[in-house]
Parts: structure tokens; sequence; C-alpha cells
């Protein structure tokens, strides 16, 4: 029999026996059932303090953020230098001033103690158990390392590989980056939405998977220059499920006292694979040719997908993972409870 964790802490004031019921829940109070299902579709959960359920939906919007601003930022300063170069550095100050006026006025809560007491169990992997959080994190660093170093690669040598490599217009490159962002911009909260039923453990192999596929069809671009964009839809694919899943992981299997530095090594880890990956790759694919080295990388992808399938069959080097509901399962559930 598992262990039974801390007793939840009842955050919702009730009506006590004298029918006094000036606990009564008001329709905005934050336990709510009407505010629940209100705030949900335009929810911005805090990527650590997010329920469990949430977290990987936050860490999409996050990189939707970040690929939004990356498209959109590009055009505004073209349009402000066009104007005047001087207005660069006031247009950056006011976009400061916006998001700060935006962070200030943003409702952020915390997860409710039966899920830091869920979060917190699967950390320690049982109750009173030795603290597993320390291998849980390296093994896992160490297992995602091929998506690092593969995913770098499209940024950073793509436009080298289809220009000087495959000798073809700069178009296809600008393609290659067109169907990548334009995907992950209108599929990737939706996608992640939808998968948020299955284990952090089938959502990572099913993007590795794809990763594989999509880098191993990169190289036959050599023959028919469309695979490319086929290729890049594919592991476009396996990037919007892994990215969002990794740092929702990392978040769960630590405690809080170590969460920051831990999502601190996962950045880090990300930006070496920017760093190694071109300087690696360019000398093979001129050595080798773009389906010897192409297929090398899903090698290395395929190696990544076997390590996460070895750890996360442990529960010592993976954690519990909690069965997780849908978004409005979950707020239903909760306004089912109060």
């Amino acid at each position: 029999m598992a262990p039974a964790g801390p007793a939840p802490v009842d955050l919702c004031p009730q009506p006590n026996r004298r029918g006094d019921h000036r606990g009564r829940l008001r329709k905005d109070s934050a336990c709510s059932p009407r505010r629940h299902r209100r705030r949900w579709p335009n929810a911005s959960p805090w990527t650590f303090g997010a329920r469990s359920w949430q977290r990987r939906f936050a860490f999409s919007a996050v990189r939707l953020a970040i690929n939004a601003g990356m498209g959109i930022g590009p055009v505004l300063a073209g349009i402000l230098f066009s104007v005047s170069p001087g207005l660069l550095p006031w247009g950056t100050a006011v976009g400061y001033v916006a998001s700060a006026f935006i962070l200030a006025r943003a409702r952020i809560t915390a997860g409710s103690a039966v899920d830091d007491a869920a979060d917190q169990a699967a950390v320690d992997g049982q109750a009173g158990g030795p603290d597993r959080s320390g291998p849980r994190f390296w093994s896992f660093l160490a297992a995602t390392t091929p998506i690092h170093l593969a995913y770098a690669l499209p940024s950073t040598v793509a436009s080298v590989y289809v220009i000087h490599t495959l000798d073809e217009p700069p178009g296809w490159a600008s393609a290659i980056f067109a169907v990548n962002a334009f995907m992950v911009i209108t599929c990737e909260i939706g996608l992640n939405h939808a998968m948020l039923g299955l284990s952090r453990r089938a959502s990572l192999l099913i993007g590795y998977a794809c990763a594989v596929v999509g880098f191993v069809l990169m190289g036959f671009g050599i023959y028919q220059t469309w695979l490319l964009l086929v290729a890049t839809a594919v592991w476009t694919l396996g990037e919007m499920i892994v990215y969002p899943v990794m740092p929702d992981h990392v978040s769960a299997i630590t405690p809080d006292r170590r969460r920051a530095r831990n999502m601190g090594l996962y950045t880090a880890h990300f930006n070496l694979g920017v760093v190694l990956a071109p300087l690696i790759f360019l000398p093979l694919v001129q050595g080798l040719g773009p389906v010897v080295s192409w297929s090398l990388v899903g090698g290395v992808l395929l190696a990544g997908l076997l390590g996460t399938a070895a750890i996360s069959s442990s529960p010592r080097l993976w954690g519990e993972e909690h069965q997780r509901a849908t978004a409005p399962a979950a707020a239903d559930k909760e306004s089912a409870a109060v």
C-alpha cells in the first residue's frame, strides 16, 4: 500500500454548523467554480508555480511568446529604422515599460496545497524516502543532450546547408524557417493542450521519434529539395512536443529549493548545444555528404530515445508520474470539490 501523503489543506471557507454563512463563496472568489471556468481559456500560469496539469501548457505559452516576439520584433524594428534610426532605443524602452505594466497587472497564482503535495511526492518517490532529485536530474539531462544538439542545427547551419552544400536558392532556407515558425505559432498550444492526458515519458518518446525521422529526411533534400520542407514539418512536430515537456519534467522532479538552479542548468545545457552543434556538423557534411551526416544526427537522436526509454522505465531515475487530467476536466473536478 502506498504511504499516505500530507493531509490536504482546505483553502476555501465553508459555512459553520450554526448556519453562519460568512464564509460563503463570492462569485469572483479564488475558489468559485465560475471563476475557474472563466479564467482557464485566458490563463497564463507562472511556469514554476503552475499546477502539474498546467505546467506543460505554460511552457508552450512561453515558447509561443518567444517565437512571436522573434517574428514581430524585426518587422517593427525595420519600420522604426526606416523612419529614423534614433527611434530604435525608444521603441525598445516602450516595449519594456509595456511588459512591466502587463506583469504588474497580471494575476500570478500558485498551485493548491494538494497539487504541491503531489508534486513533492513525485520528487521524493515515496514519503520519507531518500532524495533522488540529483540522479534524476543529471540522468535526464544526459538523455536529452541529443535533442539540444540536433535542434541547434536548423538555426545555425540550415542556411549554409541549403545555399552552399545543396546549391539551392536562398528562398528554400527562408521556407524552412517559415514552415517552422508557422507551425510553432499556430499549432504548439493546441497540440500540447491535446496531449495533456499523456505522461511526460510517452510525450517525450513521441517527440524523439519525430525528431529522428525529420532530421534523417533533411539529408535527402539533396535529391528532392521539397523534402526539406517535409522534413522540417516532421522535426518541428517533435520540437513542439519535447521542448515544453523537458522543462516540465525538470520542474516536476526538482524540489523547490533547487528549482531555480536546475532550470538554469537546463538552459545552459540548451545553449551548449547551440555552441557545439555547428562546430561538429559542418566538417561532417563537408567530408561525408548530406545523407550520411544527417543520418548520423538521426542515429544520435535514436540513441537518446533509447536512453530516455531506459531511464524512464526506472522509478529511481524518473520518479512517479501522476495521471493528468485535461484542463477542462481538471477545472470541473476542482469545481465539484467546492
